[in-house]
Parts: structure tokens; C-alpha cells; sequence
């Protein structure tokens, strides 16, 4: 598995600003931008873009899931909301008439931000019954077990400051 540096999420920040600049509508890189600054840990902005390409695209499955995953799994408890996050996803999944192990698995993520585990394991289990990488399937176990033990599977460990934020 490959890094992506702190350069190169801000060079990634700056191309896309660039584009929107020139292009207020451009979905892409409005998703993209917001995929660096959520890696940059700068959530208030990666939720604005977020929003922003699912507003200008509401008929897109891949919008409606990425800001599920998002809001299901976002380190910073302040950003996060299950049951949005489960709306978000249930409209993906009616969009493209699919529950793949992905969305089944953002499902799961998003019962465990409700607090809903039972509900996160059925559905993680669902998703591990459908993934075929063994990598992948060990993941999923792993979230399965966190969930047993009521924890929630975030898209990366918070720090100390986030945790008390």
C-alpha cells in the first residue's frame, strides 16, 4: 500500500481549487478535493465539498456513498451522523439496485455510528458472505469483531486531540 504525502494532498487541493475556479460545477474535483482535505484531517471542508458535488449530482450512487462513508466513519465525532449516513447509503443502494460488499459495508458502519451494532454486524456479515479477497474478508472480520465489542470502525485511528474534540 502506497502513502500519499501532505504535498501532494495540497498539490491535489490546489489543481482541484483551480478547476473549480474555473468550473463551480465540476463534481469531480469538488469529490476529489474533498477526499484531500479529509485526509489532510480538515473534516469542516471535506464535508462542504462533499455536500457541494452531491448537490450538483444527486442522481449519483457514488456521491450519495461517498459522503455515507464519510459521515459514518469520520474520526472527529463532531462530523459524524449514522443516521444520515444510513439515508445516504440507502439511496446509493436504490439508485444502482445493488448492495455490493461495499455499500453493505458502509450499511454496517453506519448502524455502528448509530450505535446500532447488532444491526452493524448483520450487514458487515452480509458483506464478508459477498467480498472474494482474502484481504478483504480479514478486514471485515476484524470490523466484525470491533463491532462485538461495541466500537465503532473509523476511516482512521483518531488521535489524542480527536478523541476530545
Amino acid at each position: 500500500m502506497t502513502t500519499v504525502s501532505e504535498d501532494e494532498h495540497d498539490k491535489t487541493i490546489a489543481e482541484c481549487s483551480e478547476a473549480i475556479e474555473a468550473c463551480p460545477d465540476d463534481v469531480d474535483a469538488l469529490s476529489l478535493r474533498g477526499w484531500a482535505w479529509n485526509k489532510k484531517k480538515q473534516y469542516d471542508r471535506a464535508i462542504a465539498d462533499y455536500e457541494r458535488a452531491l448537490s450538483l449530482d444527486p442522481d449519483s450512487a457514488q456521491r450519495h456513498a461517498v459522503l455515507a462513508e464519510f459521515l459514518a466513519t469520520c474520526p472527529n465525532k463532531r462530523f459524524r451522523d449514522g443516521a444520515r449516513a444510513l439515508e445516504l447509503i440507502t439511496e446509493a443502494c436504490e439508485l444502482t439496485n445493488e448492495y455490493s460488499e461495499d455499500y453493505l459495508g458502509c450499511i454496517a458502519s453506519a448502524y455502528a455510528a448509530k450505535g446500532d451494532f447488532c444491526s452493524a454486524i448483520e450487514f458487515q456479515r452480509r458483506a464478508l458472505d459477498l467480498a472474494t479477497v482474502e484481504e478483504d474478508r480479514e478486514t471485515m472480520r476484524l470490523y466484525i469483531e470491533s463491532y462485538q465489542a461495541g466500537l465503532l470502525c473509523l476511516a482512521a485511528p483518531p488521535t489524542w486531540r480527536a478523541r476530545w474534540s
